[in-house]
């Protein structure tokens, strides 16, 4: 029988949540795709040890935001594919194109998901909740219109 593995620490994912940032900054997705799904499983994991309703409802947040962010990448990857096809003069595989589609759909919805966990915790956050809570949304407002700019993008592919 194996050992249940012990919760991560808030620590632990939120360092992996900065590594992921800096990794998607620096261009390198793929790498930042593999660490925000890291990070939203620990996220997830923290869930269980929440110590109070604050933070469930922001390691959930927290957790939805990478959620975004790994389909926003898994687009991004899946974009620039499409789009080597077409300039080297092939099609775009209709079968891509409609899993690209997909792809921002999930990443739109878990994106307001992030945003309306952050407005309904708004009023039961303490001060230091919140002030993560300000970090969250600094990321977000970094992502929000370079991704909505991608999906109007992706919205008209045939």
């Amino acid at each position: 029988m194996s050992e249940a593995r012990p919760p991560p620490t808030e620590a632990q994912a939120d360092s992996i949540l900065i590594e992921a940032e800096s990794s998607f900054e620096a261009g390198l997705i793929d790498g930042a795709r593999g660490l925000y799904r890291e990070a939203s499983s620990f996220f997830t994991r923290l869930v269980e040890v929440a110590p109070d309703e604050a933070r469930l409802g922001l390691y959930l947040a927290k957790a939805s935001y990478c959620d975004f962010m790994v389909a926003y990448c898994e687009a991004m990857k899946l974009k620039e594919d499409i789009d080597r096809a077409i300039m080297s003069g092939g099609m775009a595989d209709p079968r891509d194109v409609s899993r690209l589609k997909l792809l921002v759909r999930l990443a739109d919805k878990c994106l307001k998901e992030s945003v309306l966990r952050l407005e309904r915790l708004r009023e039961k956050a303490d001060e230091e909740v919140r002030k993560r809570m300000d970090e969250l949304v600094g990321m977000i407002g970094k992502k929000v219109e370079p991704f909505v700019d991608f999906r109007d993008e992706v919205e008209v592919l045939a």
